[in-house]
């Protein structure tokens, strides 16, 4: 079962996790890296720390610095309610995943990827998921794809994020929840 963002959140102890997903095997020439910087828990969601960056790069070219940035924002997004930023972030395949996924917990098939992004965040919001749980923790690189690490506190999965270049940036294409 494929579960994406938008569903796991309504389900509850999932936020920002999925269940299934792609299991393609990395190749092993892929370049791995742990991060240049940290993000440490601040104590207002999205406030830049000694070791983050205000303004993430995630338009930095095809590296593991700019993917790591797309994730951040991404998870900063969602859980700052910043909905049309959040969407910006992602592919029209996983906006269509959230979309699909959502429709179960009254959002229409039709929906927009903000409408769908609402969903998730309400429910984040009442259980009080915050960004500062999920630390980016590595990345890979291999030609037009990238595969990010988060982990996360107080209850919550780890989540590997597939992304996928677009000529100009890193966009998350798929996420999947690691027990």
């Amino acid at each position: 079962m494929r579960r994406s963002l938008v569903a796991l959140a309504v389900l509850a102890s999932l936020a920002l996790t999925s269940c299934g997903g792609n299991d393609k095997k990395e190749a092993s020439d892929k370049t791995t890296s742990e991060p240049s910087s940290s993000v440490t828990p601040s104590a207002t969601p999205n406030e830049p720390t000694e070791t983050e960056d205000a303004a993430p790069d995630t338009e930095g070219g095809k590296t593991e610095a700019a993917a790591r940035a797309t994730v951040r924002a991404y998870i900063d997004g969602f859980f700052g309610n910043e909905v049309s930023e959040t969407c910006a972030l992602m592919t029209p395949k996983y906006i269509a995943q959230n979309v699909k996924d959502s429709k179960d917990y009254g959002v229409p098939a039709d929906a927009s990827c903000e409408q769908a992004i609402q969903v998730g965040m309400q429910f984040a919001l009442a259980i009080k998921a915050k960004s500062e749980y999920f630390k980016v923790t590595k990345a890979t690189v291999e030609g037009d794809t990238a595969t990010v690490l988060t982990t996360a506190t107080h209850d919550l999965q780890d989540t590997t994020y597939t992304l996928k270049w677009n000529g100009s940036r890193w966009l998350v294409d798929s996420d999947k929840s690691t027990p």
